[in-house]
């Protein structure tokens, strides 16, 4: 027979045993054989909200089947990362139990340091998927990346393959491609100078550029066009003023006018306004729902401005050489007085 001593020697191992099994890493082999989050799925999900301890927040919501940004006026936020997000979270089913309650989350990432709570809801406000983001997965040959991360209600830590990094930076969640333009289907380019003069290049059936008075430089036009679709922003800009921002009207715009149905055509468009003192320039966008703002960077502006050189030094025009050259940079006179978009002048030649 025990005794009292003894007897309680033998539950308190038991207890420590116990304890040792609960908090003790659990094989990474082991699937939880289960969806992570059953009720989500891409037509389900409504909006997402990622806010952490600090009181940062953020909001993304779907709104007439676009995902935006209502805290930023509705501007469009990048589809392509929102539906990555919940694809990964809705495929979840490769995911392994780590820990079931660990005695030291940090060495997950889901102590004091843990990354922002992510909330996905149905458009009744129900929670598809809630989750506090921990560190990422340990990287090496073969590993696939993801984080460690656990669910709301609960102190068990999964490794989820796949799942991207999200945070409440507004910018990293916009859309930055400035206008969508399928190339293969533009019919013209025209380039607007200080909403004066215009310049304008057509593609024939066959994708060869000309002019009014005969060809026109195609590998300048063709990298131009190519410019125009890989055109991205660095964010919205903290004018909310079109003429402030040197856009009223704007001392460039450039326009691609694209084929549509049943033989009609649509115009998308570019307008680059007023210098910053970083070298960048402010934009926007006729065909934007709102009069949003943003930003182009330098190097972005340099490169597409060096392509309007290519092509204006290149081209004929009906005029003459005045018509296609000069300085076509400065803005009217009256309008934007005594600015240039990033400061230089756009130079044709005979050439």
């Amino acid at each position: 027979m025990l005794s009292r001593a003894n007897l309680l020697a033998l539950v308190a191992l038991v207890a420590l045993v116990a304890l040792d099994l609960a908090t003790r890493p659990v094989p990474a082999t082991r699937a939880i054989g289960e969806r992570l989050f059953p009720d989500l799925s891409l037509e389900t999900a409504q909006a997402i909200t990622v806010g952490n301890d600090a009181g940062e927040s953020l909001r993304i919501e779907r709104r007439e089947g676009s995902w935006v940004l209502p805290a930023w006026d509705g501007f469009p936020a990048d589809t392509w990362l929102v539906e990555e997000l919940i694809a990964a979270l809705e495929q979840q089913t490769d995911a392994t139990l780590v820990a079931r309650t660990p005695s030291e989350p940090e060495v997950f990432g889901l102590g004091a340091a843990a990354g922002p709570r992510v909330v996905v809801d149905d458009i009744g406000g129900r929670h598809l998927a809630s989750y506090l983001q921990g560190s990422d997965l340990p990287r090496g040959p073969g590993a696939s990346t993801g984080m460690h991360l656990t669910r709301e209600g609960e102190q068990a830590v999964y490794r989820a393959p796949l799942v991207p990094r999200v945070s409440t930076s507004a910018e990293s969640w916009m859309r930055t491609r400035t206008i969508d333009v399928p190339t293969a289907a533009v019919l013209a380019l025209r380039l607007r100078f200080a909403g004066q003069r215009q310049l304008e290049f057509r593609r024939g059936p066959e994708g060869r550029w000309s002019t009014e008075v005969g060809e026109a430089p195609q590998v300048p036009l063709d990298r131009l066009l190519s410019g125009i679709g890989s055109l991205f922003h660095s964010g919205l800009a903290e004018v909310d003023d079109l003429s402030t921002a040197g856009l009223a009207p704007p001392l460039l715009e450039i326009a691609a006018v694209i084929a549509g149905e049943g033989g009609s055509e649509t115009e998308r468009s570019i307008a680059i306004g007023g210098d910053r003192a970083d070298g960048g320039s402010y934009a926007t966008s006729p065909q934007w729902p709102e009069p949003w703002i943003v930003v182009i960077s330098a190097p972005m502006l340099g490169d597409l401005l060096e392509a309007i050189e290519g092509v204006v030094a290149r081209a004929t025009f009906p005029e003459g050489p005045e018509s296609g050259g000069g300085a076509v940079g400065p803005a009217a006179p009256g309008a934007n007085e005594g600015s240039t978009v990033e400061g230089r002048n756009i130079e044709g030649s005979d050439g």
